[in-house]
């Protein structure tokens, strides 16, 4: 089950990754779509740091880690942690062009940062437990997480045509329940059964706001603006010296008509 965690985990993690360079590239132009790859690896770094944290202190938490229920519950994470980190994105005021002018902008740029690193922190923990609870396997482990990343980059290409960028993510942190309804070997143990039960309420629960929030959210609450702050990042409205009445200006000619008045 593992296995298939780290497969779905991975599709899902590189999904999040392309599509969030593509709605920084429109709602930031390019100047902030970098800054994907390092929350990436900010946050699989994260992952792995924390169970070396861990190892510090208590030994042999792989076999309590890796079991079927943790494996749930990191799978619940990455999602929810995934769909809020999006919505989150397109609520804030973050306007990279506005960060030497205003300092709370160093504020949002850092929510922005910690909120999408969540997801690929819960993807980095449970490769890193794939790895520790099954050191005869790393090489299914390794290919696990290699044929999820390179399902998980397809998506976006076969769907970005039909499917908002948000909603698509939405749709993709989905996927990883999956492992929350496959079949344990001690199915048959009341303990199992009844966990189960609670891990698949919460799951459908999941799918029920998310289909919701895609449905009946709109522009309000997943898609944002994200079509349009671009056009309104490159232009600010500040007032002349010579007169109150705004004017629109271009983002670099207002960094210094601001430093003029």
């Amino acid at each position: 089950m593992i296995l298939t965690a780290v497969f779905l985990l991975s599709l899902s993690a590189l999904s999040f990754e392309i599509l969030l360079v593509r709605i920084f590239s429109i709602s930031q132009w390019n100047h902030l779509s970098f800054m994907v790859i390092s929350i990436t690896l900010f946050g699989f770094a994260a992952g792995g740091t924390f169970l070396n944290i861990i190892d510090t202190y208590r030994k042999g938490w792989e076999k309590h880690l890796s079991s079927f229920e943790n494996i749930h519950i990191f799978t619940i994470f990455f999602t929810l942690s995934t769909i809020i980190s999006i919505i989150v994105l397109n609520r804030i005021p973050l306007d990279y062009f506005r960060l030497p002018l205003e300092p709370v902008q160093a504020f949002y740029l850092l929510t922005a940062y910690l909120l999408l690193a969540l997801p690929f922190f819960f993807t980095g923990l449970v490769v890193s437990i794939a790895y520790a609870s099954m050191p005869e396997k790393t090489g299914f482990v390794y290919f696990a997480s290699m044929a999820g990343s390179a399902s998980g980059a397809i998506i976006p290409v076969i769907f970005l045509p039909f499917i908002y960028e948000a909603n698509l993510i939405i749709l993709s942190a989905l996927i990883p329940l999956v492992v929350t309804f496959l079949k344990h070997p001690d199915h048959n143990q009341i303990r199992i059964l009844t966990r189960r039960k609670y891990f698949r309420l919460i799951c459908l629960s999941i799918l029920i706001i998310s289909g919701i929030l895609i449905v009946k959210g709109g522009d309000t609450i997943v898609q944002g603006n994200l079509p349009h702050i671009r056009s309104s990042a490159r232009r600010f409205y500040f007032p002349t010296p010579k007169s109150s009445k705004p004017q629109t200006v271009y983002a670099a000619d207002s960094i210094i008509l601001k430093a003029l008045t």
